[in-house]
C-alpha cells in the first residue's frame, strides 16, 4: 500500500504498524532488518553508529530499534523515493542540532519545552509522539539513558524521521507527474 504522501500518516496507521512490529516473531523482525540494510544502508549504518556511540552498553539497541520502527512505519505507508544518503542524514542532523542550540541560547528550556518545540516542527506528529512515548517510557532500557544520552537519542531519531519524511515529500519527477 505504498504511496507518495504529502500529508501526515494517521495515528491509527502508526499505531497499527507499531503494534505489528512489536508483535513480530524474531524471524519477521530479522527479515525486516535485513530489508532495511538492503534498502537503506546509510540509514542502517547511522542507527547502528548512534546506538554504539551514544547509548550506555546496557541500553544499546534502543536507538536502532526505534529508528527501525520509524523507517518501518514510513516504508509501509509511503513511497520513499530513494535511498537516504549519509549527506542527507548529516545535513538534517546539523540543521536539527543548530535549531536546538538556537532555541536553548534564547531561553532556559525544560525537557518538556524542548519536546514540545521538536513536536511542533515535525510533520509526522503521530509517529513522532509514538517515538517520544517509547523513548520516555518507564522501561528499564529507556530509563538507563541519562538525560544527555536521551537528548542525543532524540536528535538522532528526529533526524531519521525528518530525512525519511523529506524523501516522501520530495516533488515527483517529470516522468511520474506525466503519468498521473
Amino acid at each position: 500500500m505504498s504511496r507518495a504522501i504529502k500529508e501526515p500518516i494517521p495515528k491509527a496507521v502508526v499505531d497499527a504498524v507499531w503494534r505489528k512490529a512489536a508483535a513480530a516473531t524474531p524471524q519477521e523482525a530479522h527479515a525486516w532488518m535485513e530489508d532495511l540494510m538492503l534498502r537503506q544502508p546509510a540509514l542502517d549504518h547511522y542507527l547502528f553508529s548512534a546506538d554504539e556511540h551514544f547509548a550506555p552498553s546496557d541500553s544499546r539497541g534502543l536507538i536502532f530499534l526505534t529508528g527501525f520502527l520509524i523507517w518501518h512505519v514510513m516504508s509501509q505507508n509511503a513511497k520513499i523515493r530513494r535511498q537516504v544518503a549519509r549527506k542527507d542524514l548529516d545535513n538534517v542532523q546539523k540543521a536539527n542540532q543548530d535549531w536546538i542550540y538556537e532555541l536553548e541560547a534564547g531561553a532556559s528550556l525544560t525537557r518538556c519545552d524542548l519536546l514540545e518545540k521538536l513536536t511542533e516542527t515535525c510533520r509526522q506528529k503521530s509517529l513522532w509522539k509514538t517515538v517520544l512515548a517509547a523513548l520516555m517510557e518507564e522501561s528499564s532500557i529507556a530509563n538507563d539513558l541519562k538525560d544527555a544520552n536521551r537528548r542525543l537519542a532524540l536528535l538522532h531519531l528526529k533526524t531519521v524521521l525528518d530525512c525519511l519524511d523529506n524523501l516522501v515529500a520530495e516533488p515527483e519527477t517529470k516522468v511520474e507527474a506525466a503519468r498521473a
